[in-house]
């Protein structure tokens, strides 16, 4: 078989056409490839930031419910708090002071953050929960304060407690109270009963009122025989007479704890039966015990 040749003759004009046709179609599809991988990028990059916009809304959810659970813990302690501040003898915080605000100029505002500008809502939800979470700090601070205020206050009242004669000192029952004008039994003349005298069984112990230290112990050689005083500082001084013979166990100087034993129930100096004789003294003047005393088996 022969085989044909065909020849075609192209002019100058006809090859630059072509040329440029074939540069055109090259530059739209490379226009129309960049923009479908544009697009795709950008649809990419929209699902990441929609993603972790779920994530950071369930984030801030989440947030908002450990601050929740972190003011109802506030509330507890600010409750406990205010009995705190009562027993410490302190006033009440003030209800505005409790809301521990700020506020006013200078305070910026949602529109000012950078993440309202791209999205408002996810904005003001972030801002929410960091002004909540501000709070909640500046609130834990007060109470923080308040709280050792009132354990500084406490621990000076709860001294001032242990050193309270606040319990009787033996165990009896009272045959002679506190008076102004009291018949003696033995002289049987009037004059001042300066304490409260309880009756018990000889060699019954007799314990210290209250934190105190000895300022005496030994016998008086007159009325009110073996003898201890306890000063107990804030001025009061508790007296215990009549104390058994050889029975006192504390020397002077020596401090002493409430409920402490310090001696024994006797008879010696001017007395008719096994019994001690009680006093309070403020300030060198002589007060009644029941006033002092709560309950015979109060402890601190």
């Amino acid at each position: 078989d022969q085989t044909r040749v065909s020849q075609f003759r192209l002019t100058s004009r006809q090859v630059q056409g072509g040329i440029a046709a074939a540069v055109l179609v090259l530059v739209v599809l490379g226009s129309l490839s960049v923009g479908f991988f544009v697009r795709d990028s950008r649809d990419r990059e929209a699902d990441r930031l929609t993603k972790a916009n779920v994530l950071l809304v369930e984030e801030l959810e989440g947030i908002r419910r450990e601050m929740t659970s972190l003011e109802a813990s506030l509330d507890e302690l600010s409750a406990k708090d205010e009995r705190y501040r009562l027993l410490a003898n302190l006033e009440p915080l003030d209800e505005d002071v409790k809301l521990a605000g700020v506020g006013g100029p200078g305070s910026r505002t949602v529109e000012e953050q950078d993440l309202w500008q791209v999205d408002p809502e996810l904005g003001a939800m972030a801002f929410g929960a960091a002004e909540d979470l501000d709070a909640l700090v500046r609130r834990a601070r007060l109470l923080s304060t308040s709280w050792t205020e009132a354990t500084r206050a406490l621990e000076v009242q709860v001294d001032k407690w242990e050193r309270t004669p606040s319990i009787l000192p033996t165990s009896g029952y009272k045959s002679s109270d506190f008076s102004h004008n009291r018949l003696h039994p033995i002289l049987n003349v009037r004059r001042p009963h300066e304490g409260i005298d309880i009756v018990a069984r000889r060699g019954t112990p007799v314990v210290a009122a209250a934190k105190g230290r000895i300022t005496y112990a030994g016998n008086t050689g007159g009325d009110y025989g073996y003898m201890v005083d306890i000063d107990h500082g804030h001025g009061v001084v508790t007296r215990y007479a009549h104390l058994a013979q050889g029975s006192v166990v504390v020397r002077r100087g020596q401090t002493v704890e409430r409920w402490e034993k310090i001696a024994e129930v006797g008879t010696t100096g001017l007395v008719t039966s096994p019994s001690i004789h009680y006093e309070v003294l403020v300030n060198g003047r002589a007060r009644d015990p029941d006033e002092y005393v709560l309950s015979d088996v109060l402890r601190f």
